[in-house]
């Protein structure tokens, strides 16, 4: 199989998805063909009010029957000044994995937790998709889906019983590049 030198996730829907403090969401991504992940990237908003320091820890997940779980990681962190306007967009990429790992093809799912620093402000994925109804969970097996409880710490291991798997919260995409 070729090596990818990057995978996107392909979406061209323009929602926003505002994201809480502690807040751990699981989000789907197929990967084409090999990859050495090394970059992420993922498109961000925030609103025009105060400044904060952002951290941002992604756990790269398998999944086998219900249960996800952790094969690498990587963290980021970036600081928010206003500027006046009303939404400012940028890419947030992170580099620190935890480990080299090249990412074989198939489904794998980004498990991202945010850490908030300082003044509110509104801070969202800044260019996803959500075409699902806020009250149903989507038919099938497992899309996505986020914890209910805030959380420090990427976990290990978890079901996807104990993951909330209806509404706008569980059912968005953002928009996602990684790279070697």
């Amino acid at each position: 199989m070729p090596q990818l030198d990057f995978q996107h996730n392909g979406l061209v829907m323009n929602q926003n998805l505002i994201i809480n403090n502690g807040s751990l969401s699981f989000f789907p991504f197929l990967i084409n063909d090999s990859i050495s992940w090394v970059n992420f990237n993922v498109a961000m908003v925030y609103g025009a009010s105060g400044s904060k320091t952002q951290s941002l820890s992604v756990g790269l997940y398998s999944i086998s029957g219900s249960s996800l779980s952790l094969t690498n990681s990587i963290t980021g962190s970036f600081g928010i000044t206003a500027t006046g306007q009303a939404l400012n967009r940028f890419w947030f990429s992170a580099t620190a994995t935890s480990a080299t790992q090249n990412i074989n093809p198939g489904n794998w799912y980004f498990g991202i937790l945010f850490s908030t620093v300082g003044a509110s402000s509104n801070i969202s994925f800044g260019v996803g998709a959500s075409l699902a109804s806020a009250g149903n969970a989507f038919p099938g097996g497992f899309i996505g889906g986020a914890m209910t409880n805030s959380t420090n710490a990427l976990p290990s291991s978890i079901a996807t019983s104990n993951l909330n798997i209806t509404g706008i919260d569980a059912m968005f995409i953002p928009c996602i590049i990684i790279s070697a």
